[in-house]
């Protein structure tokens, strides 16, 4: 499988807003419109000895950060077009799960304590409102963000880097518990689509300059026309 190179110098920052709506939009949709029920998980003892702590909401939050820091801090042009390929490949898997097996979590169990900080308040008040609370299983919190530490695997990539992403992943996901985002089987569904999307999109799929690219697509086509 090989994919063509779009992300270069002179359009980073107009692909970063371009590729912002296409995820957004690829998460929200599915988040809102359902072919099918979404559908309560058994609360395992795990899920339960966690407790519901608000304030964790913004780590949950801290995504949003630490995906487009990511995505300007790449040192390798390459790799950053094989994030975003790979988040695109995540994503969609992610949808497939949101669209034919939907799952839900029971926010209502959990109200927002009356003694939480009003900002707090606020802040979750928010989150569950945009946010419903379906597409649980996998995680998309969690396969995102590890998937943003595994980019920076490559020899050619910060070792630094590396590690200051995984352990904000792992606090982004480790916040989806006590937030009553998801539960724990979804952080695992998570980090398994993280570990698949890396192995995928930068171990086994090939790379093209755009125009390369495309100039053989035209050539297979033209010559499977003749």
């Amino acid at each position: 499988m090989t994919l063509p190179i779009f992300i270069h110098a002179s359009n980073r920052i107009r692909m970063a807003f371009l590729c912002g709506i296409a995820f957004f939009l690829g998460y929200t949709i599915p988040n809102h419109f359902h072919l099918f029920e979404p559908n309560l998980l058994p609360l395992t003892s795990w899920d339960t000895a966690v407790p519901f702590m608000p304030w964790t909401v913004f780590i949950y939050t801290s995504e949003y950060i630490l995906f487009v820091s990511a995505y300007f801090l790449f040192s390798n042009e390459i790799n950053r077009n094989k994030y975003i390929w790979a988040y695109f490949g995540v994503l969609f898997t992610g949808m497939l799960f949101f669209v034919f097996w939907p799952t839900t979590y029971p926010r209502g169990e959990f109200p927002i304590p009356p003694d939480t900080h009003w900002f707090t308040a606020k802040v979750f008040l928010t989150l569950r409102t945009i946010d419903n609370p379906s597409n649980c299983f996998p995680s998309m919190h969690v396969a995102c963000c590890y998937l943003t530490a595994f980019a920076y695997l490559p020899k050619n990539e910060s070792r630094l880097k590396f590690w200051i992403y995984f352990i904000w992943s792992t606090l982004v996901g480790l916040s989806t518990l006590p937030t009553k985002q998801h539960y724990v089987v979804d952080v695992v569904g998570g980090i398994l689509l993280a570990v698949a999307g890396y192995y995928v999109f930068f171990k086994k799929v090939q790379y093209l300059p755009a125009a390369e690219y495309f100039r053989r697509l035209s050539f297979v086509r033209r010559h499977n026309q003749s």
